[in-house]
């Protein structure tokens, strides 16, 4: 079958893109709806497709994964309720509603997730003053959200105390969200590439647009971006999900950090996010200090479940990661004074040689961001934290995107007791790269830390879903060194997640 008229006609009408490598998912999904509508020609179907518009949506039901679970991503709740919705109370004129929309919401779940969140943190009385909308191009499983009946894979991450709360048990396992909650609710078809979109979704104030886009080319994933952010208020929010977060075209919005988390604004200065330096800016380097030790301390140990730390037998030594300094590739042959070189005198722990390597080439405009982090390293494993801190810094200030730079400032905020920054950090590194490992890892250390077993939890589980589909070499880290294996990671989280069985992750 030719399937270049089909891949054309829906980029354009919606923006749904098929490479090579998913052809078999469109071919299938034609061949399905050609024996529902009894054609037997592709012509003549591909002719129905442009002229039927409840056809088009069919086939898009059948191509689309409508992918969802109540809070998914649930910090994105927490902020939305604690942080940004009384921010943005403090702004609306009185008597004007807060408007939510959840765009491309699928069945319901991020909707919902939306009014349970603001009704669990202010009451059941203030979603009087808030308009709830969500909106996707599949009219069936918006007509599927209408009626709010949920099974059980959509509360796989949701607390059994909120599902008694604010569902109620209908038919054969399923659950019916309560009539309240529904009604704050209004579903809307919504396909993003329209020209212009419904009236009522304008003006909005906080736009959900997570896990929507991995459909879309990147021309047409920018083209949505900016007229989402046409949609928003200025001071308003539009979020996406960890994976998504750098995939746009920044122009429209600002990238603002918030708690570990990152959500585009709009017309408002946030905080400063990360953003590359401009070209033939020169960054000051931080100031010169002495180096390095190991990074691996009793205090990185999580807890036992009677409040004990661990031991560290050579056998336990092997489930950590050892050290912020990096082991050495080998240099090129004949290259000059470089960064690997300074790798290799760190490794060999001639740290005062290494780091006036370092003083050097952070001067580099080009090693600036990687210097500063192996200077990091050093400070830290030498129990020198504040100088440690501002090397890190100063990587940021190069680099903004520096995982290793992030990653070492909440291993910094954590050994000195920071239970803040150091979620902060740890969840801005799992942003910065989803597939993290080490990320999630330390996050998930730092939950339990601080006696939240079900976020813990579920930082261990994302371990090991990112095992699964094969992307433990998909950590992002260019230069620190990880000791794990991975039958060695598997285990631990596994040893980790049998004491919090059935323990809720919340929201």
């Amino acid at each position: 079958m030719n399937l270049s008229p089909f891949r054309q006609v829906l980029e354009k009408k919606c923006g749904l893109i098929f490479p090579n490598e998913k052809a078999a998912i469109l071919e299938a999904g034609i061949r399905n709806r050609m024996d529902a509508c009894a054609v037997t020609s592709p012509v003549e179907y591909l002719f129905l497709l442009t002229a039927d518009r409840w056809e088009f949506g069919r086939l898009i039901d059948l191509l689309t994964i409508n992918e969802t679970y109540f809070l998914r991503e649930p910090v994105h709740f927490t902020l939305l309720a604690r942080r940004i919705v009384p921010e943005l109370l403090t702004g609306k004129e009185p008597g004007k509603k807060l408007k939510i929309l959840s765009a491309g919401c699928s069945t319901g779940e991020e909707a919902y997730s939306v009014v349970i969140s603001l009704a669990e943190r202010f009451g059941r009385d203030f979603l009087g003053g808030v308009s709830v909308f969500g909106g996707d191009i599949d009219t069936t499983v918006i007509a599927g959200a209408r009626q709010g009946v949920f099974g059980k894979r959509s509360f796989r991450e949701f607390p059994e105390h909120l599902l008694e709360k604010y569902f109620e048990p209908c038919r054969d396992g399923l659950f019916r969200i309560r009539d309240w909650l529904r009604d704050a609710v209004e579903f809307i078809p919504l396909n993003l590439l329209e020209a212009e979109y419904p009236p009522a979704l304008g003006d909005s104030d906080v736009i959900f647009y997570r896990n929507v886009s991995i459909y879309f080319s990147p021309e047409v994933r920018n083209e949505i971006f900016t007229r989402l952010a046409a949609s928003l208020n200025q001071g308003g929010y539009l979020v996406v999900s960890p994976s998504e977060t750098f995939c746009y075209n920044k122009g429209a919005l600002s990238l603002t950090p918030l708690e570990g988390a990152f959500f585009y604004r709009k017309g408002v200065a946030g905080e400063k996010a990360p953003v590359r330096p401009a070209s033939g800016r020169r960054v000051s380097p931080a100031r010169k200090t002495v180096v390095a030790g190991t990074l691996l301390s009793p205090k990185l140990r999580p807890p036992l479940a009677d409040g004990r730390r661990e031991g560290r037998s050579p056998a336990e030594r092997d489930e950590t990661v050892r050290s912020c300094v990096p082991a050495a590739p080998p240099p090129s042959a004949g290259a000059p004074a470089s960064f690997e070189q300074a790798l290799g005198l760190a490794t060999a722990k001639e740290y005062q040689a290494a780091l006036e390597l370092l003083d050097r080439l952070t001067e580099n405009r080009a090693e600036a961001a990687r210097a500063h982090t192996l200077r990091g390293g050093i400070l830290l494993n030498l129990s020198r934290p504040d100088e440690a801190r501002a090397a890190c810094l100063a990587a940021l200030e190069a680099d903004g995107f520096s995982l290793e730079a992030t990653l070492c400032l909440g291993i910094l905020a954590r050994l000195q007791g920071d239970g803040t920054e150091t979620l902060r950090r740890f969840r801005e590194a799992v942003y910065l790269r989803p597939s993290c490992w080490p990320a999630h890892y330390y996050l998930g250390e730092s939950y339990l830390e601080q006696g939240e077993a079900g976020l813990a939890r579920r930082e261990y589980e994302v371990i090991l879903k990112l095992l699964k589909k094969g992307d433990f070499s998909s950590h992002g880290i260019s230069f620190m060194p990880l000791s794990f294996t991975q039958a060695q990671l598997e285990t631990l989280c596994r040893r980790r997640l049998l004491p919090m069985k059935g323990t809720s992750n919340g929201n």
